[in-house]
């Protein structure tokens, strides 16, 4: 234990009581939401780090020199480094998480390419997986990339609405991972749809296998491009994108503008689209600060195939908040089809699955779940917490959980930095 707060101390050099919490927590099979959260620990103490050895200036310099190395140090550090990241949730987090959690599918390796200018960005992650593999299974590895995406612009977006405030070293991160799906749609050409050779492509397994599984409706790159481009409604991507240029210009953090509703709550809505296993979701997010808490709350909605699905969700992470201890909560709720299909992969790709046993599927709708309560005890009076995420969930999607329902349990150490 000793040890283990020595090496935290090293990551958390410097404590100035920012209002947002940063953790590193594990889970069985490391998750989005650890993953997520770990990854912007870390990506928070390189900043300290670079703050302890270059002081930040009450009054930055001006002028051409400084201006141009504050740019300069954006397009060759921080903005690669936000696409690797966003990379390592992609394929570790995402890909990987769906693969470990599933009994047929075995994770065999990670590529990362280095990240622009540097390198061609990207990477790959390869499994391999046995016959007996459903096809909602393999539907769910080909879209774990993308809502692992998700998930991480959601960590980052949550910590900016605590703090008020937006890091330019950081900004990229968010736009990269809330526009991830998007530009992987627009980076999909309609002969890679159509081509054979293309199945390291997520956007062509998905509409591959979706088609295949609900064969009297059709999945299109047009409709997913489509449906991508509502991302680009959400005011936390503009005040993103000006704190860069904030910082270029005059070396300071610029402000999360947010909307405020009176008796100290600031608001600010958002819009996102996920891919899920039985078709497209819209989800309206909101984002709420209260008495210096982040609040998110969301709801989805959704067709395919004449079928309509949705769900709500909330997760207040400090709702009841004391000098040592903090108890909050997160909540999923859905209605939506029995995706998870009782046939085979190797059925499917030999054409044995009649059509009226998937359609059968897509119409029986299902309701369910998860919620959990979130806890921090602080540790033996220093500005570290042990967290823990503790509950429980019903079978079904929910992005960043497993499939199969059972006990929900997330643990680690937070702190405020």
């Amino acid at each position: 234990m000793r040890r283990l707060f020595s090496f935290i101390c090293l990551l958390l050099p410097v404590l100035s009581f920012a209002e947002a919490s940063y953790e590193l927590i594990i889970d069985r099979y490391m998750s989005p939401y650890s993953g997520a959260e770990d990854l912007l620990t870390l990506y928070r103490s390189l900043e300290k780090k670079e703050d302890m050895l270059l002081p930040p200036k009450e009054n930055p310099s001006k002028g051409f020199w400084p201006t141009l190395g504050r740019l300069s140090e954006l397009l060759l550090f921080w903005d690669p480094l936000a696409r690797l990241t966003v990379t390592f949730q992609h394929e570790v987090f995402g890909h990987g998480y769906r693969i470990r959690s599933l009994k047929d599918t075995k994770l065999c390796e990670v590529h990362l390419d280095l990240p622009f200018p540097y390198g061609a960005s990207g990477g790959a992650t390869g499994f391999k997986y046995r016959e007996e593999i459903k096809a909602s299974d393999m539907l769910s590895v080909v879209i774990a990339g993308s809502e692992s995406e998700y998930i991480l612009a959601n960590a980052l977006n949550s910590k900016w609405t605590a703090d008020g405030e937006i890091d330019a070293r950081v900004a990229n991160l968010y736009t990269n991972s809330k526009l991830g799906t998007l530009q992987y749609a627009y980076a999909t050409e309609q002969e890679d749809v159509e081509s054979s050779d293309s199945k390291g492509n997520d956007i062509v397994g998905y509409i591959t296998l979706l088609n295949a599984i609900y064969q009297d409706d059709y999945m299109s790159l047009k409709k997913i491009r489509k449906a991508m481009l509502w991302n680009v409604c959400d005011a936390t991507l503009f005040n993103a994108v000006f704190s860069s240029w904030y910082y270029v210009f005059t070396g300071k953090k610029s402000p999360h503008w947010m909307i405020p509703l009176g008796k100290g709550v600031y608001y600010l809505p958002s819009i996102s689209t996920h891919l899920a296993p039985y078709g497209i979701e819209y989800s309206f997010d909101n984002y709420l600060r209260y008495k210096d808490r982040a609040i998110f709350a969301y709801f989805k909605k959704g067709s395919f195939g004449g079928v309509s699905y949705g769900g709500f969700g909330l997760q207040y992470d400090e709702m009841f908040k004391f000098t040592n201890i903090s108890y909050g909560i997160r909540l999923h709720a859905f209605l939506q089809p029995r995706f998870s299909t009782s046939f085979k992969l190797q059925d499917l790709e030999s054409g044995q699955v009649p059509p009226a046993k998937a359609r059968a599927d897509l119409e029986s709708l299902k309701p369910g779940g998860a919620l959990s309560i979130i806890s921090k005890y602080r540790i033996n009076n220093t500005y570290t917490f042990f967290y823990s995420d503790i509950g429980v969930k019903t079978s079904g999607y929910i992005p960043g959980f497993q499939l199969k329902g059972g006990p929900v349990v997330r643990i680690g150490i937070s702190a405020k930095f």
